[in-house]
């Protein structure tokens, strides 16, 4: 016997939305969640993670500001901070490792650490209650 596929068992999602992607993909992203959501009504996203992100362009800005739109509209219990682009999470995956052993003590890497736990710490307080 087969099990089940995860978009029918998972409780929770978040996306990373990258910085450099047209509006488009992003629209594209949260139709794949609409589709998800039907899959699987039980499903709650829980936030869109904003990547690569160069706080000293205006498109990058003006994601941002998108980003936080399409947050705001959805309801979403988590808010990210923005996750800069760095050499170091491209390079990474080039040498077939994780950001965490490539570059553990990198900014770059606590910055994701700090994403991961701050999910972490919202499953563990929903799960509880």
């Amino acid at each position: 016997m087969s099990s089940p596929p995860v978009s029918k068992v998972a409780k929770n999602q978040f996306y990373p939305v990258a910085y450099r992607a047209n509006a488009w993909l992003k629209r594209a992203g949260l139709l794949h969640l609409r589709c998800s959501m039907r899959i699987n009504p039980d499903l709650a996203l829980l936030g869109l993670l904003p990547t690569r992100y160069r706080s000293g362009t205006s498109h990058a800005q003006a994601a941002l500001a998108e980003i936080q739109e399409q947050i705001t509209a959805l309801a979403v219990p988590l808010h990210f901070a923005p996750i800069r682009l760095a050499v170091a999470a491209a390079d990474a995956p080039a040498h077939g490792m994780t950001l965490a052993d490539f570059a553990s003590g990198t900014p770059i890497a606590q910055e994701y650490r700090r994403a991961a736990e701050q999910i972490l710490s919202f499953l563990e307080t929903s799960d509880a209650q």
